[in-house]
């Protein structure tokens, strides 16, 4: 299993067609807009046949790579439809610390509240995409991901697996929605989160924030762009009680 966006953009490299042309379709029914469509125009196994529908309605939520014997990194495959391959990476220190929370730059103002109520250094990443990927980066390890797409890209944990080591015990209890790229790591997000307290009374790992919003409206998120769909996010949750 491959650790991140980084490795798997190498791994890439060795298809020379896409092996979902003569699969069975493991993914099928783990991809959103198959859900919500109910239509095979619109999973991994249309979208390798029809490039148009691909880069108009795949959402690039690697669910299917996650779900493919063969770890096949679709998202990559439409990445290189677009021309959208991460091909250079950009680190800026706002906060000096020991430790950083690092996201996109639209995030800093958020990352800085959060930052200094877990005691964390803050960094700015800012992420180019181009034709060519390239995989050249050094990834540091005191870094932690305020976003998925961060976490997933770098392959560095996400603020929400290391929670406990970082602050006190809370009392809470939640719905907690687990975003698509956050999935493989939610037996230590769930760890981290109930060994400090959080009681977690209901998880939905199923759902898209971007097509099924309206399901999720009683959820806290992990992803910082529920905000924009009026659904909180753990971190706000958090700050309101530390």
């Amino acid at each position: 299993m491959r650790k991140n966006y980084l490795e798997y953009l190498e791994y890439y490299k060795e298809f020379k067609v896409a092996p979902c042309l003569y699969c069975p379709g493991n993914c099928v029914l783990e991809c959103p807009t198959f859900r919500k469509m109910k239509s095979n125009m619109y999973n991994p196994l249309g979208y390798v046949r029809i490039k148009k529908y691909a880069i108009e309605y795949c959402l690039e939520c690697w669910r299917c790579t996650f779900n493919c014997p063969l770890e096949y990194p679709l998202p990559i495959y439409i990445e290189n439809l677009k021309g959208n391959l991460v091909s250079k990476i950009s680190i800026e220190t706002v906060i000096e610390g020991e430790r950083y929370l690092i996201g996109e730059p639209e995030y800093v103002d958020d990352m800085i509240i959060f930052a200094r109520k877990i005691r964390l250094g803050v960094k700015s990443i800012e992420i180019f995409r181009g034709r060519e990927g390239k995989t050249d980066f050094e990834v540091q390890d005191n870094l932690i991901g305020y976003t998925p797409e961060i976490s997933f890209i770098l392959g560095i944990p996400h603020y929400s697996e290391v929670l406990n080591k970082l602050i006190r015990k809370l009392n809470l209890e939640i719905k907690l929605h687990i975003p698509c790229l956050l999935i493989r790591k939610s037996s230590k997000i769930m760890s981290s989160l109930e060994s400090m307290g959080i009681k977690i009374i209901d998880i939905n790992m199923k759902d898209c924030l971007r097509l099924y919003n309206k399901k999720l409206y009683d959820y806290i998120s992990l992803c910082p762009k529920a905000l924009e769909y009026n659904i909180n996010t753990i971190d706000k949750i958090i700050i309101q009680y530390i």
